[in-house]
């Protein structure tokens, strides 16, 4: 199982049994969830530190550029320009003509698929 494959059952887990009184389990079926807050705030964390140890500028509020973003999702660059045209759900904010990407937004995306 991938590393992302096992993200994405761990938020299907949380998403799909309650968690009620701040107990760490679902109380239908016991087993162990935790809050999507954290699994997204672990991935940030690991966001930052690849761009860190790959030498990309990561900002101080965790913004990326264009080229960094496409390649810690996997994509070509030209895809994601494809998706600003086409109005995708992936926000970005563009600062003199430059196109950058908050860590946050592609976190929730590689946690999604």
């Amino acid at each position: 199982m991938t590393l992302r494959k096992s993200f994405s059952a761990i938020i299907v887990a949380a998403e799909t049994h309650m968690i009620d009184d701040g107990k760490p389990y679902c109380e239908c079926c016991g087993r162990g969830v935790r809050p999507k807050a954290d699994l997204l705030a672990e991935e940030v964390e690991r966001l930052r530190q690849s761009c860190r140890a790959a030498g990309h500028l990561v900002t101080p509020d965790d913004r990326v550029r264009e080229e960094t973003a496409a390649a810690l999702l996997g994509l070509a660059v030209g895809t994601l320009r494809n998706w600003a045209y086409s109005g995708s759900t992936l926000p970005f904010t563009t600062v003199a003509r430059r196109r950058t990407y908050r860590l946050e937004d592609l976190a929730a995306l590689l946690l999604a698929e």
